[in-house]
Formats: C-alpha cells, structure tokens, sequence
C-alpha cells in the first residue's frame, strides 16, 4: 500500500470531485485523518469515513470534510456549490449551515446561488458574518426564506431575489428575504427550520431585496427582550409583490411584530405592493428615519397596533421622502390603533392618493407630535382628503408645510375622544393653495380642552373655506 506523506493537491474543487486516483485501500490511498488541498481556491479538507461527516465525495468515493478558512471562514464553493446562477445548490448550501460556528463568516465569493430552503445555522452559530453575494429563492413552501437571522448576526453586501410570484389562492407563496423570530404557522409545505427563537442585534446593510412578498419579516417574540437591536441601514426593496390575502405582512418592504429598539435608516423602497414598512405590535424606542419610498400601493409607512396589544411607543419616524401612493384610501404615513409619544417630522410627502400624514391612534395618541413635514398633494384627484389629518388626544402639529392643490382640507384636526383635558397645539404651519375649494383647517371637537390654532400662515384661501367647524364640543382659540 502507498502512503501519501504530503498533503495531495488538484487543480481545482471541480478536478478533486472528478479524480478516482485516490482510495481507502489501494495505489494512491489515503486513511481517515489525512488531509487533501485544492491550488487555485486554497482549500483544505479531511478524509473521513463516515457519510454523515462528509461535505464532498471524489467520483472514487473518497469522503471529504472541508476545513475552515483560517479557522473561521467558509464559502458555498469548498462544498462544490453549482455556481451558474440556474442549478439548485440547497445541498451545498446545508452542508455549509451546517458547518458555520460561533463567530464564524459566511463569503458567498461573489456567486450566485439558487435554493429553496432557508440558510439556517445551527442553534451555536451566533454572530455569524454573511456577506458578498446573490441568493435566488424559489419554492412552493410557505415562508421560505433566503436567510433565518440568528442572535449578532451580519448580512450585508448581498441580493436576495425571489421568483417573483405571489402564489395561488389557498396556498400562498410567503417569499421572505430575510426572517427573524418564531412562527406559529403549521402544515404540510411549512419550512420547519424557521421554527426556532425570535434574534436579537442583527446588523443588515447594503442588502438588496426583490422579487419576493416579504422582504425581512421580524415576528414571533412574546417580550421585548427576545427580539431588539436590529439596525437595517441602506437597503434596497424592490418589486416586492402581494400576497392574495388583503392582512398580514404580504407585499411590505420590511414588516415588524413586536420589536423594540430597532432602526431603518438610508434604505430606498421602489415597486412595493402595500405598505414600504409595516409595524404591527408593541415596541419601543425603534427609528425609521432617512429613508426613500416610491410607488407603494398602500399606507408607505404604516404603524398598526390593535386592542390586545401593549402600546407602540416612543417611536421616530423623520427625514423619509415619500413619492407615490397609488392606493386610493391610502396615506404616505399612517398611524392607527395603540400608539403614543411619538414623533413625525421632517418628511417630504409628494402625489399621495388621498392623505399625507394620517395620525388618528385610536384615541390612545398622547403626546403626538407633527413637526416640521413638507406635504404636497396632488392636483386633479378626487380622493385626495387632506395634507394631514391629525386626531390625537394631545401634541403638536407644527411648523408643518402644506402645499394642497386639490385636496379638500389642509390640516384636518380632531382633539380626540370623551371628556378628555388634553389640548392639541397647532402653530406656525404654513399652508398654500391653488384650488378654490380647498379648506385650510376642519375642525371636529369632542373634548372641553381641545384645540389652539395660532400663528399660522394661510395662502390662497378664501375667507369662507379658511377653517370649517364640525366641532360638538370642547373649545377653540383661533388666531387666522
């Protein structure tokens, strides 16, 4: 029997697959231990003997575990991952999920792979780096994912595309790009390896989504403490198609449950079936700041938190730019349901369907603040409502600047509910018209303590259409 005493070396990953010269037990034999290398990609594996060690296997039967680049390091490649962009790669791909430790980093090299499972780590691989490639997910199964998040996790300098179809009715396609959080769903096309722990500081930048119903769906945590600290930064979401179901989180950009201390910032959303970003649950602390939304076919930015759920709270969402709200009963931002202490400034609203800034929580809008935004709404759109509409049970709408063309009223202003002592200050905004029939401000009061409207700056409105009040109580102090 002939030994190896260096290590055996080919050209290449596809050359070691394809060689028959080395065996377990004849010329040219190597023993389990032994260590084989590749010259042009400079990769090591190990020969094994067990079928469930092996990454690889020599058209000689000669099983291969690959070694880690520098102890941390790994790559579709080093498990002979097809790399044409058109054939499956799942195999591969879950040979090297499998392998990803604590810490470790994924390099796609540049590839693009196709796959329809989810890349999900093992339960020990935290702070996981994935980086540098394009993923391809196409797959009948509901919530198919191109990534689970993992606690620390790092995706960045990727694309992740989907096929582009929203599924059948009765058994919806869920194409998400990046999932985090557990899942309550069941049946026979669910993915179990999305069934696992909702993900905590996870870092996304510079990663581009398309062609899928969801582009990074974070849900499932029961606490704040399971899942918080994602910071989502210059992103890019687009063709991201609906689902038929009308609820959910079908055709959004990036949907939440509950999730505090979050962030999306310098991202741009383009093509989006509903809504750009949706949070639907308790959270606190989270920004959604900075960002571009084009063409959404509903609320661009949506806040929605219903009657069982804790408040959304102490949010921001300020220096967005929003074009492009085809939907006709739709806003560029709205915020509904159990939502306080929140802030909406500094965003720029142009050619919304029907409402610019939609602010009406439910009566639960403590302490609301809309400040500083530049909305322009369009001529000629028999939807369209109102710049703002502003219903809240105390706050500021302020050194807003409305420019409303065709819509009916600028600034609508409800004090919110019962007997309530709160106050609404409206000052200094300007608005401007070019449409005679336009309204600048309609009033409709329900509260004793209601609403200051001072130091405002009205342009182009009749005497007659400068405030309309439908007010059944409450006081008002005007100073037009």
């Amino acid at each position: 029997m002939t030994l190896y005493h260096q290590m055996p070396e080919f050209a290449s990953v596809p050359a070691l697959v394809a060689d028959t010269t080395l065996g377990y037990d004849r010329a040219g034999a190597v023993i389990p231990g032994d260590r084989v290398r590749t010259v042009e990609e400079r990769f090591v594996y190990r020969v094994v003997a067990a079928a469930s060690d092996c990454d690889i296997e020599t058209a000689g039967g000669i099983r291969l575990r690959a070694v880690a680049l520098d102890g941390r390091s790994w790559t579709p490649a080093q498990f002979d991952a097809p790399l044409d962009g058109a054939t499956n790669a799942d195999a591969a791909l879950q040979k090297l999920a499998s392998r990803v430790g604590a810490g470790h980093t994924v390099d796609l090299g540049g590839g693009t792979f196709v796959h329809t499972r989810p890349l999900a780590f093992a339960a020990a691989a935290v702070a996981v780096t994935v980086r540098n490639g394009r993923l391809k997910i196409s797959s009948a199964r509901r919530f198919c994912a191109a990534i689970v998040a993992r606690d620390g996790m790092t995706i960045r300098d990727i694309i992740i595309e989907g096929d582009g179809l929203a599924g059948t009715e009765g058994s919806e396609r869920h194409l998400i790009g990046i999932w985090g959080g557990a899942s309550g769903y069941a049946g026979p096309d669910f993915e179990a390896g999305l069934l696992q722990a909702p993900a905590q500081r996870v870092t996304i930048d510079n990663v581009t989504v398309t062609k899928t119903t969801i582009g990074i769906s974070c849900a499932g945590a029961t606490t704040d403490a399971e899942q918080s600290g994602w910071r989502i930064t210059h992103c890019r979401f687009l063709d991201i198609v609906g689902g038929k179901t009308a609820g959910g989180s079908d055709g959004c950009g990036i949907a939440v449950g509950r999730m505090s201390d979050y962030s999306v910032s310098g991202c741009a959303f383009d093509g989006i079936s509903r809504h750009a970003f949706h949070h639907g649950g308790h959270g606190a602390r989270w920004r959604f700041v900075d960002n571009r939304i084009r063409n959404t076919g509903d609320v661009a930015i949506q806040i929605k938190v219903d009657d069982t759920q804790a408040h959304a709270q102490g949010f921001l969402i300020a220096d967005n730019i929003i074009e492009g709200v085809t939907r006709s009963l739709t806003a560029a931002v709205g915020i509904y349901g159990k939502a306080q202490d929140f802030t909406v400034a500094r965003n720029r609203i142009r050619g919304v369907a029907r409402t610019g800034i939609d602010i009406a929580p439910s009566g639960y809008g403590q302490d609301a603040d809309c400040l500083d935004n530049d909305v322009v709404m369009p001529a000629d759109t028999a939807s369209v409502q109102a710049a703002i509409r502003y219903t809240a049970l105390s706050g500021r709408c302020c050194g807003n600047l409305c420019f409303v063309q065709n819509a009916a009223y600028g600034l609508h202003i409800h004090s919110g509910l019962g007997s309530s002592t709160q106050k609404i200050f409206v000052r200094r905004n300007t608005l401007r018209t070019t449409h005679a029939g336009a309204t600048a401000f309609r009033l409709a009061v329900n509260a004793p303590r209601a609403v200051d409207i001072l130091q405002n700056d009205l342009d182009g409105f009749a005497a007659a259409n400068r405030i309309r009040d439908t007010s059944t109580a409450g006081t008002i102090v005007t100073d037009l």
